[in-house]
């Protein structure tokens, strides 16, 4: 079977991705996997809903996403004889948003971002203006940082200037929902993701 979704590689010596894999799951980034799959090799499958991004490769941190035109495998699938086994199932149907993953494990150098100081409209706006400012390849994570930086300051912030600042800057409505949910969600307590790596024991 074949299913959208992330794949975190087990490397052996070269490394692998479960330590990438407990910094997304505690930045809430996690939180629509529906199903976890240990894979023949030792490594993990994080499923999820299918969305429009493209596939994505982080090496660095031996992880893959599989979204449109891409897959990983699924049980009952096999590789030499052993297995893809499931390892937990979640009453979930959520999608993975990479660019906020991407934002996270690899933030890209940005133009110098706002000093904040204290919540006020004044610095909302500030970063909204920055926002706005921010070119192609650098949207999506100039957002997520600005919308994290507004709710540390105050939790309950209307984000809705840097949402109209990131349609400035170009990023479509689903974009732009999608990393101000990531954020939002980022601040709540949450059930976080197992800690694979002790399921990781035995290599192919």
């Amino acid at each position: 079977m074949r299913r959208p979704g992330l794949d975190v590689d087990q490397h052996g010596p070269a490394g692998n991705g479960y330590a990438a894999l407990a910094r997304l799951s505690k930045a809430g980034l996690l939180d629509g996997a529906a199903r976890y799959v240990r894979t023949p090799r030792g490594g993990l499958h994080a499923y999820f809903t299918g969305t429009a991004q493209r596939n994505g490769h982080l090496p660095a941190h031996h992880l893959d996403f599989r979204s449109r035109g891409g897959y990983v495998l699924a049980p009952p699938s096999r590789i030499d004889g052993k297995p893809y086994q499931v390892i937990r199932s979640i009453r979930a149907g959520g999608a993975l948003d990479w660019a906020s993953v991407t934002a996270l494990l690899e933030p890209r150098r940005q133009p110098r971002r706002p000093q904040l100081g204290h919540a006020t409209g004044r610095d909302l706006g500030h970063l909204a203006r920055w926002v706005a400012s921010q070119a192609e390849g650098n949207r999506n994570a100039g957002l997520f940082w600005a919308a994290n930086r507004a709710l540390d300051t105050d939790p309950a912030a209307d984000l809705s200037p840097l949402a109209a600042a990131a349609r400035q800057a170009g990023l479509s409505h689903r974009e732009i929902t999608r990393t101000l949910d990531s954020a939002r969600n980022r601040g709540r307590t949450r059930t976080h993701a197992p800690d694979y790596q002790a399921e990781a024991g035995d290599q192919a």
